[in-house]
């Protein structure tokens, strides 16, 4: 029975991680920037005897933050079904709050500078934390030392602001980054989970019969000695009446992993339905290597089976065929050739196996 793939369940998965990632990248920006305007203000009140005149803008920047985090706490529903744009519409909004904080520098240059972190903070996505760290932090150290030169006066604890207020930008540019990072690598996994779903069986985990034509016909341009091997197993309806479906299916994963056993792992293994096996072996040296396989395979492959003293013997029926040159149409011609020599070989008694000899050989 063909496993039908509900696409829009994995979509939704990806969705509901994605809403999770956006909860906890605003809830962790919110926290740090918390924890750095009340730094920044005990600083200022040391130095100083004052708070810190950047105050009201941080406020703001938290502000928006609690009520982007309170929005996807509450409207988790509308949230979700727009959640893309509401992705990207935070970074803004994030960054545009930073901006707001960051723009009442007196200085052009850490404008600049600042507008360069953006942008390189929105459109990048680098796994490794450190080498993104590494790329945004010299921009900053830059910013702070060309800052604190200009300065007249108050250098120790001016030096000590700009590092700190970069730091943050810093921080923020690396909470993004790793949310992005493990957002695609999610998205990425899901996907490969989809498409593993689709190309293989589900029983026995090899590829099913899509995914060997698709793999077969890639060699169809390619010159070399290739061989098609169709493998059907005797008496396997038999086993499946009387034992059930379970031990049926115990079969075939036993007959499957028989089958990897004896194959090299660059061989392609399928489960084409049922019974039904075939084995794709490109670019092999000579004829003898895929016989002799096949000679080692039925031995492996006789499997008994008691029943109220009743013995069900498992063996089978193997075609085999070659090809020499490229041909367009490879898996059509090689599954036909083998299929064609497996059928003789069951009315040639069974646990045997046959080359595939044309009509005008």
């Amino acid at each position: 029975m063909k496993k039908i793939i509900d696409k829009n369940f994995y979509k939704n998965q990806i969705n509901e991680y994605n809403f999770s990632a956006q909860k906890h990248l605003l809830l962790n920006l919110t926290v740090f920037l918390f924890l750095y305007c009340l730094l920044l203000n005990i600083l200022e009140f040391f130095f100083t005897g004052e708070y810190h005149k950047k105050t009201i803008s941080l406020l703001i920047c938290l502000s928006i933050l609690l009520i982007l985090w309170l929005v996807h706490k509450i409207y988790s529903e509308i949230v979700l079904k727009y959640i893309n744009v509401i992705a990207y519409l935070n970074i803004l909004i994030i960054l545009s709050g930073i901006q707001i904080y960051y723009h009442q520098q007196n200085y052009q240059a850490s404008y600049i500078v600042y507008t360069c972190i953006m942008l390189s903070t929105g459109i990048s996505v680098i796994g490794n934390t450190f080498k993104y760290a590494s790329i945004i932090a010299p921009i900053l150290i830059i910013d702070v030392i060309v800052n604190v030169v200009e300065f007249d006066g108050g250098m120790t604890y001016d030096l000590l602001i700009y590092v700190l207020e970069n730091l943050i930008i810093l921080l923020f540019c690396i909470i993004i980054n790793r949310y992005f990072t493990l957002l695609k690598y999610k998205v990425f996994k899901k996907e490969t989970e989809i498409i593993e779903l689709c190309n293989t069986d589900p029983l026995t985990g090899l590829l099913n019969r899509r995914a060997a034509e698709r793999y077969v016909q890639e060699y169809s341009k390619v010159d070399g000695l290739h061989c098609m091997i169709i493998l059907d197993l005797d008496n396997f309806k038999l086993l499946n009446d009387i034992l059930g479906h379970q031990k049926g299916d115990e079969c075939l994963i036993t007959v499957s992993k028989k089958i990897k056993e004896t194959f090299r792992s660059t061989d392609c293994i399928s489960r084409l339905g049922g019974d039904e096996f075939m084995i794709f072996m490109p670019q092999i040296l000579n004829e003898e290597c895929a016989i002799d396989k096949c000679e080692d395979l039925l031995k492996k492959l006789q499997i008994k089976y008691n029943y109220n003293n009743q013995e069900i013997l498992i063996s089978a029926s193997i075609g085999i065929t070659f090809c020499k040159k490229s041909c367009m149409n490879l898996y059509d011609k090689l599954y036909s050739e083998a299929d064609s020599a497996m059928y003789m070989s069951k009315k040639n008694g069974k646990n045997c196996f046959l080359r595939y000899v044309s009509s005008g050989s």
